[in-house]
């Protein structure tokens, strides 16, 4: 029972990390700043290495629960931690998806509409664009 107790603090500690590196993601959507994107993809890197640990803790708890019974006050703890988990993954879902629509929207504004002519060149504002031909 004790080295199942283990696992599931284990587990709750590296699931505290992967909360806190999903918070962390929001506030750099959020916050917009170009020079923090790079921390979004060291992030993404460190949240696999937590799941694949996650994964391989789940599978030891399993194999002891086949001989002994969950520790009821960790297992809640836990679920908590895992729908907390959901409900920032969400929100950060949101945020990216509401941060695409606005620069999508921004480049149609700033992109002018391209139209074709019959020949199938791109004819821009009464200017024909031609591969370096005047």
């Amino acid at each position: 029972m004790r080295q199942l107790k283990e696992l599931y603090r284990e587990q709750i500690r590296l699931l505290e990390e992967l909360l806190f590196l999903l918070r962390r993601d929001a506030e750099i959507i959020r916050s917009g700043r170009r020079e923090e994107l790079e921390e979004l993809l060291e992030n993404n890197k460190k949240k696999e290495t937590l799941a694949l640990k996650i994964k391989l803790i789940e599978g030891e708890k399993r194999r002891l629960l086949e001989v002994g019974e969950r520790p009821q006050e960790l297992e809640e703890e836990l679920k908590s931690l895992l729908k907390e988990i959901s409900r920032q993954g969400e929100k950060n879902r949101v945020l990216l998806e509401e941060s695409i629509s606005l620069i999508t929207a921004l480049l149609s504004i700033l992109s002018p509409p391209v139209t074709y002519t019959p020949e199938g060149r791109p004819f821009m504002g009464g200017l024909l664009r031609s591969r370096g031909k005047a």
